[in-house]
This record gives C-alpha cells, structure tokens and sequence, in this order.
C-alpha cells in the first residue's frame, strides 16, 4: 500500500511528480497525508500527486555505529530471510536504519553473502568459471603480495586473439596469465586472467559480456576478499576491446580501466560516462589497421572538450607510442600505474548516456528502460538534487546517508521544476538495493523514483509512447 506525500512547489507553474516507492511498499499499512501548498498559476497541473513510502516526522538525530547483539541478530536474520525467501522485513527495522544506517548495511551484507541465493555462483567460484545464462568463461587466479586491510584489489585481464581457432586463443589465454608483470613494490593483489566465452571476432566486446563481468565481480566480493573500490579492468587487442566495450558501460565497477592496441567501436560506448573513472588507453603510432590508431584520436578529441567543459572530471588519457605498431606496447607494467586508483561509489554528480537496452543501472542512478539517445545528468549539493535529463521516462534515484542528509527534506530540481519532499530510510529498501547490485557500496536505503518526461522539451511523444 501506498501513503501519500505531497510537494511543497516552491515556484509558479512548476510540476513535479514523483514517487518514493519500494517494490515491496504495499507491505506498509499505515497512510500518512499532509496539505498540498500550492503557488500561484495553473493550480490544476501543481495537483498531481507526490507518491511515497510510510513517511514519519520523527527525524532525530543518532551517531551510533555499532549494532548490539539483539539489533545486529533482528537484522541480519530479517535481510536473510528477504534474500533467501523474499520474505517481508518487518517495517519496525526502518527505524533501526534511521539510528544507524551504517551497523544494519554491514548487518545486511552479511546475511547476502550468507544467503543461499549464491548457491551456484559459490560452485562456480570454487571451479574458477564465471557465468552468465548461456555464456561461460574459465579464469585463473594469481594472488601477488599481502591482502591488504580493506580486502584484496582486483585486477581482471582480457586476453587477445578473438575471431581465431581455440588452440589460438587458448594460447593467448595462457599468454595474458603472465603478461602483466607482478608488481611487488605495491602492496597486495589478486590478478585474475580472464578467458573469453567464445572463439568469435567480438567475444570480449559483446551485450552478454556487462552481465558477466559483474557476476565474475560479485564473485570476488562474496567469496574471494576483493575490495569493491578497488577492481580494475584492463586488456591487450581483443581483450583491449573489450575493456573499452565494459569499462565506459559499466564504470561504476572499477577504479581505473586500461585498454592497449584496442579502439572504441562506433556507436557502443559514450566518454560521457566517464565523468569519474580513470580510463586510459594505449595505441602505437603505427597501429592503424580497422582504423584502430584514427578511432584513439577521435575518441581522445572527444575527451579533451568534455574535459575543457568540465576541468576537474574526466580522468581519461591517450597514451600514444611513438614508432609501435599492433604488438609490444610498453604497458606490462600498467598494474602499477592503476594501483593507486579508487573507486568513488557515490561522486555527486553523474553524467550517463546508455548506449543499449540491457545497462539499468548506473552509480547511484536506475533507468526503466534505458536506450540509445537517452541522455541524462544529476548533481547533489548539500540536500538539492538536481537532474536534467533528453528522452528517458521513469528514472530511480538510490540515497544513502553517506550522500546526503536523508533526515532533512530533499530538494528536487527536475529539467527546471521544482519541489520539496522527505526521504524515508527504509530497510526493504536498503535489502532491495544490495541484492540487486550486489555490492555493499551501491546500496542505499532510499529510493525515489521520477517520471522524467516532465519538462523535457526535448522528448517526443513518439519516445514517450514507446
């Protein structure tokens, strides 16, 4: 069941509808309403409804960091039976994650990891084999220095080869197991060889290949120790396509992402999205067979306006070597140019342009239906949220408190409307969030949900319609 909230519009003529809402919502049973404050103008248009979640006024604060037994014991039990069984948590938890949103994430992750949702992948795990519906790939694992102390970092390499015999990229497989040197001057890692699913030309720049770069992560996160701000992603040739293919689709994954004597391939990535992830690639001066040297330069002239746009974002680099061809570029020591990078779970402002149907989700942003011609940017200051946003419909927007002060009433700027309205922390929320992601540092405790065909001058109703 649904309660209702209501906006305070906060400028003439100005529409906003909204909703939070979890999957889950109808569980709540009690209904909370407040008055409507309406500004002047067309007072017909300002009453459409704000949707949202079991909305209290009680918004104290509370420091506390660590959960006692019982509390920890009432959580963690309540997210296992939600992940093992889908079981209904007890809306009495939300004021738990209100106290202290911190002790019931940890508590939550907890009881996922242990979930038996995670059966088959824990199978997979053990036989170093990563899956996605029909598509399997075997992988190997080096362990190179001292774990450190917020957990192994991730280094996951894609070999060459592609549309050739499997003895040849078998042989290439077993080439990138050792390609890229151990770094002993850092301080610890786990580098993992990744072998492509298939023998074909794009086996490593595929749909299916996001899917099963995320499991291959959600892996190391449940089972292997890996640090989820520090996994990168990097690759030669094939291996290099394909990590120009994952990376800038999926840059909410990784730390830094490289790619050598590889080129982005038209129309599957944006270097938009790549507002906050460090991102290089090499390509020699000779390397101009499938265009592969022109393609780097368009794609570098592409950068350096976002970057002249946006001085402080867009760690991206083209690393051109002069006099090299195809093979032997100088990178086998990139472990230790990327070490150092680290993931930014929640920057506070995200640019994102997907470039297919199958990519939902993105940092602390969902899109419904995502498609190519979409485009859209969200800021955070203090509480303000502002979003601009060309041709998407329903969007969801994931808070947590490490974002913003989810206490405080959220202000909502959305393609140049505007409204007020309270955030509710709510533990199904918090559940609903880690196991989709699967990652605790993308999960947040609460979710708005906004229709944003509102005031985008730019969408027709064709692709509303659609």
């Amino acid at each position: 069941m649904y309660c209702r909230l209501f906006a305070s519009v906060l400028a003439v003529n100005f529409l906003l509808v909204a909703s939070i809402s979890a999957q889950h919502s109808r569980w709540w049973d009690k209904h909370v309403e407040e008055a409507l404050v309406l500004a002047k103008g067309n007072r017909n248009e300002l009453e459409k409804a704000l949707h949202a979640e079991n909305v209290t006024d009680r918004y104290t604060r509370n420091k506390t960091t660590i959960l006692s037994d019982e509390q920890h014991k009432k959580a963690f039990e309540a997210a296992k039976g939600f992940f093992d069984t889908g079981a209904k948590p007890d809306p009495a938890l939300d004021e738990l994650v209100r106290l202290n949103e911190e002790g019931v994430r940890l508590a939550a992750w907890k009881a996922y990891a242990a979930s038996t949702l995670h059966n088959d992948m824990k199978i997979d795990f053990s036989k170093d084999v990563v899956k996605h519906e029909t598509h399997t790939s075997p992988y190997t694992v080096k362990k190179v220095g001292k774990k450190p102390s917020a957990g192994w970092p991730l280094f996951i390499a894609m070999h060459g080869g592609g549309g050739v015999p499997k003895n040849v990229n078998d042989s290439q497989w077993a080439a990138m197991q050792k390609h890229y040197r151990d770094q002993n001057a850092v301080e610890g890692y786990l580098y993992v060889a990744l072998r492509a699913p298939n023998d074909v030309w794009n086996g490593f720049y595929d749909d299916y290949m996001c899917p099963l770069t995320i499991n291959l992560v959600r892996q190391f996160l449940l089972f292997g120790e890996a640090d989820p701000n520090k996994v990168f992603l990097m690759g030669y040739s094939h291996g290099g396509y394909g990590a120009f293919f994952i990376g800038p689709k999926i840059p909410d994954r990784f730390a830094a992402i490289h790619a050598s004597a590889a080129a982005p391939t038209d129309g599957t990535i944006s270097a938009k999205s790549l507002r906050n992830t460090r991102f290089t690639f090499m390509i020699g001066e000779n390397d101009r067979a499938y265009g592969r040297r022109e393609r780097c330069e368009k794609f570098a002239d592409e950068v350096e306006k976002l970057r002249a746009a946006n001085p402080r974002d867009y760690p991206v680099a083209m690393e051109f070597q002069k006099g090299f061809g195809h093979g032997g570029l100088p990178d086998r020591d990139k472990i230790k140019d990327m070490y150092a990078f680290q993931r930014n779970p929640a920057p506070k402002h995200l640019t994102w342009e997907p470039t297919d149907i199958f990519i939902k989700d993105f940092f602390w942003l969902s899109i419904q239906k995502p498609r190519r011609g979409q485009s859209i940017d969200l800021r955070i200051e203090g509480n303000t949220l502002t979003i601009r946003s060309h041709q998407v419909e329903l969007a969801t927007v994931w808070l947590g408190r490490h974002m913003l002060d989810n206490q405080q009433p959220l202000e909502l700027r959305l393609n140049g409307k505007t409204a007020v309205l309270k955030l509710t922390q709510s533990f199904a929320i918090l559940c609903e969030s880690i196991q989709r992601r699967g990652d605790l540092n993308l999960a947040a405790s609460c979710r708005v949900d906004v229709d944003c065909a509102i005031g985008d001058q730019g969408q027709s109703r064709d692709a509303r319609d659609e």
